[in-house]
C-alpha cells in the first residue's frame, strides 16, 4: 500500500491565478515504495472560485466531455453512496447523449469540446425508462462561463428507500439497457457496475503537518479509481471540486500537506472526498460507437 507521497513540482500544484483550465501534477512515491505515479488533475483553478463548470453533485461530477468524443454517443451511469456519519444514502443516476458529429461546439482555440446532440426514442435499463431533457452544457470561453443548450440528454435518477423509485441499481448490478434510435429496430446491451466501493478518512500527521489518510476496499492493486476532493463554500454552501485524483486502486491514499494547505479554511468547510471506481465499454450496436461509462461511487460528506 502507499504510505505517503511527495510532489514532484509543487510549483505546477500552485499554479492557481491567471489559469482557466485545471492543470495536470504529477505525484510520485517516495523513494523505494515502489509506487507507480499518481496523477492529481486541478478541477478549480482559484480556491477562492465558486462558480466552478465541474458540478460535484451525483448528478453532474460525472461528465460527458470525459468520455472519448471519438464515439457517437456516450452513456454514464453511477451508483453512489452517500456516508453522513450515522446513515447512507444510495442514489441511481444515468445520462445518455447522441451526439451529432455533423455540429461540434468549439472553443477560441478552435478544439471540439462537445457536440449537440439529437433524439432517441427511448433509453430503458432496467426497465426503468429515461425522460427526456434538455442539455445545458457549462463551459469555458473567452475567460468566462457560457451555458449552452445543445439539445436533448435521457436521463434517470433515483434514491433508495423510495416506494416507487424512479431508477435505482443494487451494488455490483448487472444492467440490461435497451435504446432506440428513430427508424431503426432497438439494440440491447448487457453491462454491470464496477465492484462496490466503501471507504474512510482520517486526519493524520506528515512530517508535522496535517495530511488526510483514505482507506478503501482495493479491487486490486493492479487497477486504478479516481479520487474527487472538494469543498463547502462557507458563505455560498456550494461544494467546490478542487481535485481529481487517478491512483492505484490499492486500498490507502494519504493526501499530502500541500494540497489541504490550498484550501482556505477560512472560507471553505473541511474537505470531503468522492470515491469513484470506474469500468469503460465500447458497444458497436450504434452508429460511431456507444461509450459506456459505469461508476461505483462512496461520498464521505465534508465533517463525518
Amino acid at each position: 500500500m502507499k504510505k505517503s507521497v511527495k510532489l514532484a513540482a509543487l510549483t505546477a500544484l500552485l499554479f492557481w491565478a491567471g489559469c482557466d483550465k485545471p492543470n495536470p501534477v504529477q505525484l510520485e512515491g517516495p523513494p523505494g515504495s515502489g509506487d507507480e505515479q499518481s496523477t492529481i488533475e486541478v478541477l478549480s483553478a482559484n480556491p477562492e472560485q465558486t462558480n466552478s463548470p465541474y458540478g460535484y453533485d451525483t448528478t453532474a461530477f460525472f461528465k460527458p466531455e470525459d468520455a472519448s468524443l471519438r464515439y457517437g454517443s456516450a452513456l454514464i451511469i453511477a451508483r453512489n453512496s452517500l456516508f453522513t456519519g450515522d446513515s447512507v444514502l444510495v442514489t441511481s443516476f444515468a445520462e445518455l447523449y447522441i451526439y451529432d458529429r455533423t455540429q461540434p461546439v468549439k472553443d477560441a482555440e478552435g478544439r471540439t469540446v462537445t457536440y449537440k446532440t439529437k433524439s432517441a426514442d427511448f433509453l430503458r435499463i432496467n426497465n426503468f425508462h429515461a425522460r427526456e431533457t434538455s442539455h445545458l452544457f457549462r463551459w469555458r470561453r473567452g475567460g468566462g462561463l457560457v451555458d449552452s443548450l445543445l439539445g436533448p440528454k435521457y436521463r434517470l435518477f433515483g434514491k433508495r428507500g423510495l416506494l416507487s423509485p424512479e431508477f435505482e441499481l443494487d451494488a455490483n448490478a448487472e444492467m440490461d439497457i435497451r435504446i432506440k434510435m428513430p427508424g431503426q429496430p432497438p439494440v440491447q446491451i448487457t453491462a454491470s457496475l464496477p465492484e462496490e466501493i466503501t471507504g474512510s478518512v482520517k486526519r493524520v500527521k506528515v512530517n508535522g503537518a496535517d495530511a488526510m489518510m483514505i482507506n478503501w476496499n482495493s479491487a486490486g492493486s493492479g487497477r486504478v479509481i479516481e479520487v474527487l476532493i472538494g469543498a463547502r463554500h462557507i458563505e455560498t454552501g456550494l461544494m467546490i471540486p478542487f481535485y481529481r485524483i487517478t491512483t492505484r486502486d490499492d486500498g490507502q491514499y494519504i493526501v499530502p500537506p500541500s494540497l489541504l494547505r490550498a484550501i482556505p479554511p477560512s472560507r471553505f468547510d473541511a474537505p470531503g472526498v468522492t470515491l469513484l471506481r470506474k469500468g469503460d465499454l465500447v458497444s458497436p450496436l450504434l452508429e460511431d460507437g456507444l461509450y459506456i461509462s459505469a461508476f461505483s461511487a462512496y461520498t464521505i460528506r465534508p465533517g463525518n
